[in-house]
């Protein structure tokens, strides 16, 4: 079981328990697919996914990169 952290939610507008996620995903880059590793928080209420901006940060390089590596 994946501890839960006590974050705020910009959906329910007030500090929440989230449940951390790492999980690999797909989307379409410059019209090609791209798999990355996507990590965050998911709201234990309401179920919106966050991620902070270093969490995004690191996505985005992920993206790019695979992206360079395939194409």
């Amino acid at each position: 079981m994946k501890k839960m952290v006590n974050d705020f939610c910009i959906e329910c507008g007030k500090f929440t328990s989230h449940i951390p996620y790492c999980e690999d995903r797909e989307i379409m880059w410059h019209g090609k697919p791209v798999t990355y590793s996507e990590t965050g928080r998911i709201c234990s209420i309401c179920g919106c996914e966050t991620q902070s901006v270093e969490e995004n940060d690191e996505s985005v390089q992920q993206i790019k990169d695979g992206y360079r590596n395939a194409y």
